[in-house]
């Protein structure tokens, strides 16, 4: 069961990592640890050196207040 959950994990961040490469900076947040671990992926690839990727935890938060943590996130850059 442990194979197959790292399995469909990888694919999950494997689909993500298709669509991070559109893009010059990337901001992960969020509660879990799924941000890190994501983080981790996409430095095992050479690629994704150029792309800038911020990582910061939070607490639970509204769609309203994630719309505002990203938009000052990216004001700040």
């Amino acid at each position: 069961m442990h194979n197959k959950w790292k399995q469909m994990q990888e694919a999950y961040y494997k689909e993500l990592a298709g669509v991070i490469t559109k893009y010059d900076n990337v901001f992960l947040f969020g509660l879990t640890k799924a941000k890190i671990e994501l983080y981790k992926y996409l430095n095992k690839d050479s690629y994704f050196r150029d792309i800038s990727i911020a990582i910061q935890s939070t607490d639970k938060i509204t769609e309203n207040e994630k719309e505002a943590f990203v938009v000052n996130h990216f004001e700040n850059i």
